[in-house]
Formats: C-alpha cells, structure tokens, sequence
C-alpha cells in the first residue's frame, strides 16, 4: 500500500523561499520613524553587577533613550495567574532586566533605542559596566551541593523558610505522578532504578529572535513577533 505523505519526502511549499532568504522573517519588517532597539547582555554566568555608566551612550548622536535596573521599578512578591503555571512576578521582573546580580551568560544588562539599527549597535558598546564575576554552577548536582555557590538570594530565601526547606538553587520542583505509584512497584516482577538527565534544548528555528510594535494614536498594539508563544505575547501585552 502506497500512502501520499507516509514514507515519502515531500517538498516543503515555503522552504525554498525560507532557505534562500526570499521569504519575510520578523525582522524584515521596517515601520515609518521606526525605533531600533538592542541589549546588552552579561558576558559572566554570575557576576554582580558594580556599577553602570550609561553616559557615553546617551551621548551619542541619535541615541533616544538607555534604561537599565535603576529605571525598573522594585516588585513585591506576587504571583498571577499565567497561561501555563503561576508566574512570580520578582522572578519575571528580574529576568527583564539583570539587578544587582547577572544570574546566567546572556543576562540583559542594559537596553539602547536608537533612529537606526547600527547606532544603537554602537551605543552597546559605550556602556560602561563594572561586574565582580562570581563563581558559577554548570550542573545540575553542582547547583544542589551543599558547597554550591547562591546563585539567587531571592530563591533561595525563599526556600529557607521551615514549609519549604529546600536547597538555594532550587527554582522548581515538578512531580508528576499518575495512579498507584506504590502499589505498581510492589506488583512489577522487576524495578529498574536510574537517574536520568537530559540536556537544555531548544527550537531549531530558522529565523533569529525579532519583535516590531507598532502603537496607533487610539493606543492600539500590533505586534510583529518571531516567537512560538504568540498567544502567551497577546496575552501579557
């Protein structure tokens, strides 16, 4: 029995436009007076953050505006309801933007709006920041020894407390669990014990990160986004 697509390799209706760079991607979209922006980020798996001289920058000619932690404000700890889990707001606003502390290579530091795409690539490199690099972790046994170095004080401040009692570097603890769990074991002919791990994965998509917003004077949002969670994007907008 032949089937149309089972065991056949058909050609994909977009892919040679994808391939060839015919095909419009997020970022090739430009608006009328659009803003460019870019990040920088930590260069330091876990660093403290010292200091950070955004002068030089705002100096530079066409330059509108840099932010950084200091034009974040501080959020007290709340969670809200998310697409998927409960979102704590501290740790999503500290992702935004680094604090006193990078907590991973790639970490935004800082943020640059510029008129052109190559000026605000020039701005990144005019701040000036000081960072004490920290030691870091690399595993996941690593994070969890007791001689782990704190990677975040507000995690794991939360996790000395007598109700949780966990290590520091604990983000998140998953169990999922579905019938008799003790009852199976007790009944199987034979139990296999194992640790297992896996690496961090990620999407193989073609296309870089990209974001465009356009704001119309009724205060109306489009938004342009390279990303696989469009409804989670509408909905925190």
């Amino acid at each position: 029995m032949k089937y149309k697509y089972i065991g056949t390799r058909p050609v994909r209706p977009d892919g040679l436009d994808k391939v060839t760079g015919r095909a419009d991607y997020g970022a090739d979209l430009f608006l009328p007076g659009m803003i460019h922006g870019k990040v920088l980020r930590s260069p330091y798996a876990h660093a403290r953050i010292k200091s950070i001289d955004m002068s030089r920058a705002l100096a530079l000619d066409g330059v509108l505006a840099v932010a950084c932690r200091d034009d974040f404000p501080a959020l007290t700890g709340i969670k809200v309801e998310g697409i998927v889990l409960p979102i704590d707001v501290i740790t999503q606003s500290n992702n935004v933007v680094a604090r006193n502390k990078a907590l991973y290579h790639g970490h935004a530091v800082a943020a640059v709006a510029a008129t052109t795409d190559e000026i605000a690539e020039h701005a990144l490199k005019l701040i000036d920041v000081d960072y004490e690099v920290l030691p870091h972790v690399l595993t996941i046994d690593a994070a969890l020894a007791p001689d782990a170095p704190v990677i975040d004080e507000q995690i794991a401040m939360e996790n000395s407390t007598e109700k949780q009692a966990e290590p520091p570097n604990l983000a998140m603890r998953s169990v999922m669990e579905r019938g008799d769990i003790e009852g199976g074991f007790a009944e199987a002919d034979l139990v296999v014990e194992r640790t297992f791990t896996t690496p961090a994965v990620h999407q193989g998509y073609i296309e870089p990160h990209g974001c465009v917003v356009s704001v119309n004077e009724e205060g109306k949002v489009d938004i342009w986004c390279s990303t696989q969670g469009g409804f989670a994007v509408r909905a925190y907008t």
